[in-house]
């Protein structure tokens, strides 16, 4: 079945350098059929030309007011994912869709994957929760969680025409930074639209477009992860040792580079960051930090340890934060 891989990367240079990897990478565990898209929706066309030539782009400007409109009233950006696939949809309708957050990349082939994309079956990246357990965050938490336990708890929705209530227990959330969708499923894409917009006007949380994705999806199909073929490095901390990686490699002589020599320094790369990020000082310090939070002290005094083995010039405030928890920890606290 022919397939539209679509990405999406607007502003900074880090958001392009993300999906430059995140393309070489495909390529290196998948070759296209001639059927097959490869969209990159952007508002920087040209930053790819040298890096991704040779590569069967094709490039959908996204200006700002383009952008705006996606994001809807709001202004959340994370709804501009259903409005790209929604595009792709309507321009290629016979493609099966295979949409990849920019901050990820893939490790593993992936075309038994796509084989399991059906009518009954759908992709998203990886289990996380059950939405019950978002009525464990405190009443006021910073984050809006416990308001999307709430909403749905006390919520009547309005969903293709017809008035529904969602439970917390009714479904679980998925990781949105892949999904795979059938195309005789595509026309749920606008009950997605109105389950996000509804939910985020009663929680504002960012996360409100993947609930919406993992309700639809998981209760009219069957769910598969694919986190054993693609990393998904949501996490700011992820996404700062990344961008400083590809910082230093994604220069004029790597453009120069053929598309071979590319893809497989890609794939290179990709096996790298799965061993480096976890042991990275900036994870290895924000770990600890954590843990003593938690008041898991052990813990956070081994991971302090390797964050000082593996960069000894930290900065003050680290020993600081070690000074309050050690206190925290001797008056019981």
């Amino acid at each position: 079945m022919p397939t539209s891989f679509i990405y999406f990367a607007s502003g900074h240079t880090k958001l392009h350098n993300r999906t430059i990897l995140s393309v070489l990478s495909l390529l290196n565990h998948y070759s296209p059929a001639p059927e097959d898209r490869l969209l990159v929706y952007t508002d920087n066309p040209a930053y790819y030309e040298s890096f991704l030539s040779g590569v069967p782009v094709e490039y959908k400007l996204l200006p700002e007011a383009k952008l705006k409109e996606m994001m809807g009233p709001d202004d959340l950006i994370h709804r501009v994912k259903i409005g790209i696939i929604e595009d792709a949809a309507r321009a290629y309708p016979q493609n099966n869709i295979f949409y990849i957050d920019s901050d990820t990349f893939f490790f593993a082939p992936i075309a038994d994957l796509l084989h399991k994309i059906t009518p009954r079956q759908s992709i998203m990246h990886k289990f996380e929760y059950e939405m019950t357990f978002l009525g464990t965050y405190p009443l006021h938490d910073k984050d809006h969680f416990r308001a999307v336990y709430e909403a749905l708890r006390q919520k009547t929705f309005y969903i293709g025409g017809v008035s529904v209530r969602i439970q917390p227990e009714d479904f679980a959330s998925w990781n949105a930074g892949i999904i795979g969708l059938h195309h005789t499923n595509t026309a749920w894409l606008q009950e997605v639209y109105e389950l996000t917009d509804q939910l985020y006007a009663s929680a504002r949380n960012h996360a409100c477009e993947q609930y919406a994705f993992s309700y639809i999806l998981q209760t009219r199909t069957t769910l598969i992860p694919c986190e054993s073929c693609n990393r998904h490095y949501w996490h700011r901390i992820e996404k700062q040792i990344v961008d400083e990686f590809l910082q230093k490699r994604l220069d004029e002589a790597f453009a120069r580079q053929p598309l071979a020599r590319k893809i497989a320094l890609a794939g290179d790369w990709c096996l790298g960051l799965l061993k480096k990020i976890p042991n990275h000082p900036y994870w290895l310090r924000y770990s600890a930090m954590i843990a003593f939070q938690e008041r898991r002290f052990a813990e956070g005094y081994r991971l302090a340890l390797r964050t000082l083995l593996a960069n000894p010039r930290q900065d003050l405030t680290f020993f600081k934060d070690i000074a309050y928890h050690t206190k925290r920890m001797l008056l019981g606290k």
